[in-house]
């Protein structure tokens, strides 16, 4: 099991294209991916929980994944929470 706390840093925080986005690339990985802000912890492979958590800009969210491709899901996931694609639109 890995965590990883992470500062939301996109500008718009996670709205809801972003969050289908990290759900599509969660779901790539065999492993179990959860956020959690506060006492809410959800399934990363959920839009749903994701849009719950409400991430703006400068929220802090900790990651954690547990299985076969821990390592890399984190770094990924981790990596989408804080930047700024080139193509913002397309999310």
């Amino acid at each position: 099991m890995k965590t990883k706390k992470v500062e939301i840093k996109v500008e718009q925080g996670i709205h809801a294209r972003r969050a289908a986005y990290i759900t599509k690339i969660s779901n790539r990985y065999n492993c179990s991916i959860y956020f959690r802000r506060n006492d809410l912890q959800v399934n990363a492979k959920s839009i749903i929980g994701i849009m719950m958590l409400a991430l703006a800009k400068a929220c802090i969210v900790e990651v954690t994944t547990d299985g076969v491709d821990e390592e890399i899901a984190l770094e990924e996931i981790s990596q989408i929470l804080v930047s700024n694609f080139p193509n913002e639109e397309m999310l």
